[in-house]
């Protein structure tokens, strides 16, 4: 064997020994957190819109995920655990689940599997918070993801996947804002007309 083979073996060796050996150390997990203020609206007018996977296709960024060949459907009761929103293209289907809801905000889970026969796994966890205040209320949106191979935690190290997690969670509670700003521009904060104003 010539020296120059020796040379890209030993290469190859330490290239896959750092591989394995920095990411067996590399956090199993990351978290974003993203939040806004929204003045004269309450919780009572904000929870109808996060206990609702068919209100969140209205202010959130979701659509702008989804593929033209994947199906979307929603089931379970609006404001309960359970409720859910599924994509499903082809073998694969992705999740977003509400686990917790509260007068003050809620909690999901998402959850994926890729490829026939394989079963759903919990990849993430998220919560919209919300915090009420003089003059209306800030909404707090965490969003953890587990990163179990290899390659997702180099990518998690890397910080794309982050990134886009907070470029999701601001545009969204953007939308949000606007949203709950045009409904109830021209109705009392916590009003009945202002909760129906919102319904609608």
């Amino acid at each position: 064997m010539g020296r120059e083979m020796r040379v890209f073996l030993v290469a190859i060796v330490g290239v896959v020994a750092m591989w394995f050996g920095i990411g067996g150390i590399l956090p199993k997990a990351w978290q974003v957190e993203s939040q806004t203020s929204v003045p004269r609206v309450g919780a009572a007018e904000v929870m109808p819109l996060l206990g609702s996977f068919g209100a969140w296709r209205e202010w959130s960024a979701l659509n702008t995920t989804e593929r033209a060949n994947a199906s979307v459907t929603i089931g379970g009761e609006p404001g309960t655990a359970g409720h859910q929103i599924t994509w499903t293209n082809a073998d694969n289907e992705a999740i977003l689940r509400l686990v917790k809801v509260g007068p003050l905000g809620i909690e999901y889970d998402f959850l994926n599997r890729v490829g026939a026969g394989v079963s759903l796994r919990r990849q993430g966890h998220g919560s919209i918070t919300i915090q009420e205040g003089k003059d209306g209320c800030t909404l707090v949106w965490r969003d953890e993801s587990l990163t179990e191979s290899f390659t997702e935690r180099w990518f998690a190290w890397f910080g794309a996947q982050q990134e886009a997690a907070r470029k999701f969670q601001e545009t969204s509670l953007g939308s949000l804002r606007n949203y709950l700003e045009t409904k109830l521009r021209s109705a009392p904060a916590g009003s009945a007309d202002a909760k129906e104003a919102v319904a609608k």
